[in-house]
């Protein structure tokens, strides 16, 4: 038969718990959807999450670095929270000069600006336990499989290959659909709500339930590296 497993705290040991596919398989049919990265102004593909948008202040996506299609995915839901809760902060991990022409972008609109640039706490549930941003954050995390990423240095660019997918729950590569796919995991009679089912190799962490951590997930498969720019 075969299994995924659930992580259960027995005494301050953590095991795995084999656990059947059925209820997962079933979720996960009805809760996933592939996203169309040429159409960044198109948000039909996105709209799994437009129920978890109200009573919202903080939107968190986390990402690997050096991944191509993280670039695409950035300004896909950089346009598409902005057009659906008119944000007034974004915070990226970025240059000084770059995070300049972003925010002239959020101030005005204009998307020529956009054309001219190019075991862990995890800080959602951090913030969830605040009662000042208490069900006020929503969580993206990608996931990676088989792609690409970018590992520049003053000699020599290098390529690595990187898989953040664990094994155990490679049933999501079945409703993998293209390059990436979202898949909510806060819906109705979800598995993801009720255990702590990790999809992630690493950053493992100490109980709770999945969706204390994050409600969607992107896995992203076979993505290119980024290229750096020619000086």
């Amino acid at each position: 038969m075969e299994h995924i497993y659930e992580i259960v705290d027995k005494g301050g040991v953590f095991i795995l718990n084999p656990l059947d596919y059925s209820d997962i398989y079933k979720y996960l049919e009805e809760n996933h959807i592939m996203i169309d990265l040429e159409e960044t102004n198109d948000f039909t593909d996105l709209s799994i999450i437009d129920d978890d948008l109200e009573g919202k202040e903080i939107f968190l996506v986390g990402e690997n670095h050096g991944v191509l299609v993280n670039e695409q995915l950035r300004m896909k839901f950089l346009k598409y929270f902005k057009f659906n809760t008119n944000f007034k902060y974004y915070l990226w991990e970025l240059p000084f000069s770059v995070a300049f022409f972003l925010s002239k972008y959020l101030e005005t609109g204009d998307e020529k600006i956009l054309r001219e640039t190019s075991y862990v706490d995890w800080f959602g549930s951090i913030l969830n336990k605040n009662p000042m941003f208490q069900d006020k954050v929503l969580s993206i995390v990608y996931i990676y499989d088989n792609c690409k990423y970018l590992y520049p240095t003053d000699l020599k660019d290098y390529q690595g290959v990187m898989t953040t997918l664990d094994s155990k729950l490679n049933i999501l590569k079945k409703y993998a659909k293209g390059e990436c796919t979202l898949f909510k995991l806060n819906g109705t009679d979800s598995p993801f709500d009720k255990r702590l089912l990790w999809p992630i190799v690493h950053k493992i962490p100490e109980g709770g339930v999945t969706t204390d951590y994050f409600q969607y997930i992107i896995l992203i498969r076979n993505s290119k590296a980024l290229t750096s720019l020619k000086v």
